[in-house]
């Protein structure tokens, strides 16, 4: 008769008084896995309807842009997401675009051939994108920043963004990046004023 599972403990070895326990089983350990994914699922799912709500505030706001601002499509998915991204900053409170930042007069949209940025932004684009915005600082203030943001897309998909938003704790003029902007491969500065070429400049959105 096969022995017991009391009596199989009972015959395990021990150093002093300390029984010593052989591995886990397959089934045990499997167990366990089984109930690790599930707790790794079931925080996936939790997160789910966040994104959900996130993604539809984003669209909204294009479809705003567009309709009452005239905005082009891919500027204005760039300006829904430096909403979202100046929401976190410590220092803004909001950014809000004038009523023809986002129009083909005033928004810069050029084809790109080379990387977005340096390091970590160092991605290859095909389009880039510059608005312009006004900054709320919080608690207030009398007159609001200027703000520049750059989006760099990919097939119309959005690969990149920076802006001159001021870093926290920095002094002087440093600004997030501490980098000046340039223009494809050629580098010539970005220029405060948009030429008469902005009305052939297409969107792919």
């Amino acid at each position: 008769m096969p022995p017991t599972r009391s009596a199989f403990l009972k015959r395990q070895p021990t150093i002093g008084s300390t029984q010593l326990r052989f591995p886990l089983s397959t089934a045990s350990l499997f167990s366990r896995c089984t109930a690790g994914l599930a707790l790794l699922l079931a925080a996936s799912l939790t997160s789910l309807p966040a994104i959900a709500d996130q993604l539809e505030q984003h669209n909204d706001l294009v479809s705003k842009y567009i309709n009452e601002q005239h905005a082009n499509p891919i500027a204005a998915d760039c300006a829904a997401h430096a909403v979202f991204i100046i929401g976190t900053s410590p220092i803004y409170d909001h950014v809000d675009f004038g009523d023809d930042a986002l129009t083909d007069a005033h928004a810069s949209i050029e084809p790109w051939d080379g990387a977005f940025g340096a390091g970590k932004q160092k991605i290859k684009v095909d389009t880039m994108v510059e608005i312009e915005g006004l900054g709320y600082r919080k608690g207030g203030g009398d007159k609001p920043d200027a703000l520049s943001f750059r989006c760099g897309y990919a097939d119309n998909k959005m690969l990149a963004f920076d802006s001159n938003e001021p870093n926290p704790g920095a002094s002087g003029s440093k600004k997030r990046g501490g980098r000046g902007w340039a223009h494809g491969k050629h580098g010539s500065s970005k220029s405060s004023s948009h030429g008469s070429s902005r009305a052939s400049k297409k969107a792919n959105h």
